[in-house]
């Protein structure tokens, strides 16, 4: 991971203000080993801490276009870059260097914002306009990337971490009510908020521009096929742009109804072709393997499109004495199993819950904004390790149980479908019944007379409303 810092005035500064951008920076060390880079006059300031994955030396930011007119700096990687540049290179526009993230400058020459709907990856960026004296920032389509922004009497703040606006002084870690009742509902603060009462993110999809002092937000993208947003704000035909249609394309090549058997066959087309993307030769990587469907399945074809053996990584958890058997606490034994059968690098560590007791504070740091959710812990011990055998990439099947209905919660709109064929009224009675009795069914009925977004927050969530309402009165 990289990460950038942005500072961008209200009017221009009367002086420059190099010190708050360093300091902001700086707080962004850990997230880029391989260099810094920094702009500044009295319009702008652009910084950039690197991790250097595709472009080698000539990766560093800001990066300009050819008359300097134009500067980006970018948390991320851009998978189509190299069929972008094809094109644009064509076209007439001169690379200074073997950077994916500088299609985005000669992109942005070309489209201004609408450039985002030519991008195919993870990132947050900023661009300056130095001939519009605007400022463009971007969060990529589902959000991977993170970015956060702040407003100041001055200027406008944008990092990649909270703590790295936090370098500014009239920023502070008071608590915002709404941040701190949404992340008491969900385990995880969603939307614009952050815990913190004057510090914000981008959403998925979302940019902002600034322009003559001002501050906007819009969304470009919405999370269904066919449609993405200019940045006017109205909806386009996905496809009036050359990457929309080809996405279009691939999700619906077929007037016609396909068989289930054309479509598992696009679906592993596209998985792989997702994978084949995003691999990077010159770095090492490894992945993240748990022995279930999701990081099996990446694993076969991480070695198909690369045809090598892999690196894996497992890390498990030792049993807490006094507690009950429980299979959950070590996946070791299937993530091995795997590893023999595709014949990867498997590395694996067992913790101890005393191990994991030491390092929870220096987990919950590095987390940057709070995140209740306990894979939280492995993950962190699984990057751990991914840092001492030198690798600068992990692949994760993280997100695929999501996208294809893999935990039992999903199942369960089905149940509530066929429930909602029989009255309320009669449901509500056998409800009680079954309470009365003690006999099994009580949880899907319960569900079936709540409101969706109810039973969900209810599985995943952790205070109600009038818990929050109690917990917060004092």
């Amino acid at each position: 991971m990289c990460g950038i810092a942005v500072m961008v005035p209200k009017s221009n500064f009367d002086r420059p203000q190099p010190k708050v951008l360093h300091d902001m920076l700086a707080r962004l060390e850990h997230r880029g080993p391989d260099g810094a880079g920094a702009w500044m006059n009295d319009r702008i300031g652009l910084a950039m801490r690197r991790l250097a994955i595709v472009g080698g030396d000539s990766g560093e930011q800001p990066i300009w276009n050819e008359d300097h007119s134009v500067a980006v700096v970018c948390n991320g990687e851009i998978y189509n870059y190299k069929r972008v540049r094809e094109q644009l290179e064509q076209e007439g526009h001169r690379f200074s260097g073997e950077s994916d993230v500088e299609v985005i400058v000669h992109l942005y020459e070309k489209y201004q914002a609408d450039c985002v709907h030519y991008l195919e990856g993870t990132y947050a960026f900023a661009v300056w306009d130095d001939v519009r004296q605007s400022v463009l920032v971007v969060r990529d389509r589902v959000g991977v990337k993170p970015i956060y922004f702040a407003e100041t009497s001055e200027a406008f703040l944008f990092a990649s971490e909270i703590g790295a606006l936090l370098a500014h002084h009239e920023l502070s870690t008071d608590l915002g009510d709404v941040g701190l009742a949404l992340y008491h509902t969900f385990r995880f603060v969603p939307g614009t908020h952050t815990v913190l009462d004057k510090i914000h993110k981008l959403a998925p999809g979302q940019l902002a521009v600034i322009h003559h002092g001002r501050l906007q937000l819009r969304s470009y993208w919405q999370p269904f096929v066919g449609a993405s947003v200019s940045a006017d704000g109205d909806k386009q035909v996905t496809g009036k742009h050359e990457v929309e249609q080809a996405a279009a394309h691939r999700l619906t090549a077929s007037t016609r109804s396909p068989s289930l058997e054309q479509e598992i066959q696009r679906a592993q087309e596209l998985l792989f072709d997702a994978v084949q993307s995003q691999v990077a030769p010159a770095v090492k990587a490894s992945v993240l393997l748990s022995g279930g469907l999701d990081s099996t399945a990446l694993l076969a074809m991480m070695k198909k499109a690369t045809g090598e053996a892999q690196h894996t990584l497992t890390v498990g958890f030792e049993r807490p004495h006094g507690f009950a058997e429980r299979r959950e606490y070590s996946e070791l034994d299937q993530a091995e199993d795997v590893a023999h059968v595709f014949g990867s690098h498997h590395q694996a560590e067992l913790y101890s819950a005393a191990e994991v007791l030491d390092k929870l504070p220096q987990i919950i740091r590095d987390l940057d904004e709070p995140v209740a959710d306990p894979t939280a812990i492995p993950l962190w011990f699984v990057s751990k390790l991914a840092k001492e055998a030198g690798n600068r990439v992990v692949f994760s099947g993280e997100g695929l149980d999501e996208l294809f209905n893999g935990y039992d919660v999903y199942r369960q709109v089905r149940w509530n479908q066929r429930l909602e064929w029989i009255p309320q009224a009669v449901r509500s009675e056998a409800l009680d019944l079954l309470e009365r009795f003690g006999l099994p069914g009580q949880g899907a009925l319960r569900r079936s007379l709540q409101p969706l977004w109810a039973w969900y927050q209810g599985i995943g969530g952790t205070f109600s409303q009038s818990e929050q309402r109690k917990l917060f009165c004092c």
